[in-house]
């Protein structure tokens, strides 16, 4: 480096600089943005553009889930996020910058979202976006519980979310007041997977009343489902007990049995809202 200039005798013979000018290092003679001295350093060709585009980090988005399967099309996407590209000798918000994955338009969401950059002389970058899609959530199909007896009520997200614990506020409407019934907390925190249950306990009143209804109400900032609302429709009858049957064979749950693969385990789980029943499986 007969020049001192960081730029070896050898590298400024191969592209036609001056060995003996130190000056040359500070120019950019492929005005790609990066000097002759930064590119030899970096072992780069400094007479061909080869520097990818600088993508900026789009923030993180945030989107409700519409259903199980939430669609996001292209253009949805580019109107909620702000991103842009820039590169040394294409300038800035240059470049051919889109979203992957969206070819085809409209399309089943999948996340983090990559996007990539490509500059006129084909060099490409790409970059991360996060995306935090936050589930629906949605209440259990209304039931028929005895009065004095226990009410499980779920409440179940449509996927997971994006963080935990996640906390679904809810309110208790209806015929029945606030002796008929005794409930810990007005919030459910789901701290993992998909599910979480409100455990209500209906008191007995000794007094006919006929039947009443107790209606859990979500909150409605949350991104409900279809499945707002929640009726226990509390009886003073004593009502027919449930019972759930499995079958298992080999270690596993069957609904079609062989003689030839061994013993047969039947179980029986009864459920019954009338506390002080017993029951008698034959």
């Amino acid at each position: 480096d007969d020049d001192n200039d960081g730029m070896s005798d050898v590298f400024e013979a191969t592209y036609n600089f001056n060995p003996l000018n130190p000056d040359d290092a500070a120019l950019d003679s492929d005005s790609d943005g990066v000097s002759n001295g930064d590119e030899a350093q970096a072992n780069q060709n400094p007479l061909i553009d080869d520097y990818p585009p600088v993508i900026l980090p789009p923030q993180a988005l945030h989107i409700n889930a519409g259903h199980i399967f939430t669609d996001l099309s292209k253009e949805k996407l580019l109107e909620l996020t702000n991103v842009s590209a820039s590169d040394g000798l294409d300038g800035e918000n240059c470049c051919a910058l889109s979203p992957l994955g969206f070819e085809r338009g409209e399309r089943i969401l999948t996340y983090p979202i990559t996007w990539r950059a490509t500059d006129t002389a084909g060099n490409s970058a790409e970059v991360e976006q996060t995306l935090n899609v936050y589930p629906q959530v949605n209440l259990q199909n209304n039931q028929i519980v005895a009065e004095a007896g226990m009410a499980t009520v779920e409440v179940v997200l449509s996927g997971l979310a994006p963080s935990y614990p996640v906390v679904v506020p809810f309110s208790i409407q209806g015929s029945v007041d606030n002796l008929d019934y005794q409930i810990a907390y007005s919030q459910v925190v789901i701290q993992r997977g998909t599910v979480g249950n409100i455990e209500i306990t209906l008191n007995e009143d000794f007094q006919q009343e006929g039947e009443e209804q107790l209606i859990v109400v979500l909150d409605p900032a949350l991104n409900i489902g279809s499945q707002p609302r929640h009726t226990i429709t509390v009886s003073e009858d004593n009502l027919m007990p449930r019972v759930l049957v499995t079958t298992r064979q080999q270690g596993l749950s069957v609904s079609i049995l062989s003689k030839e693969k061994g013993e047969i385990e039947i179980t029986a789980q009864v459920t019954d809202s009338n506390p002080t029943d017993t029951h008698i499986i034959s």
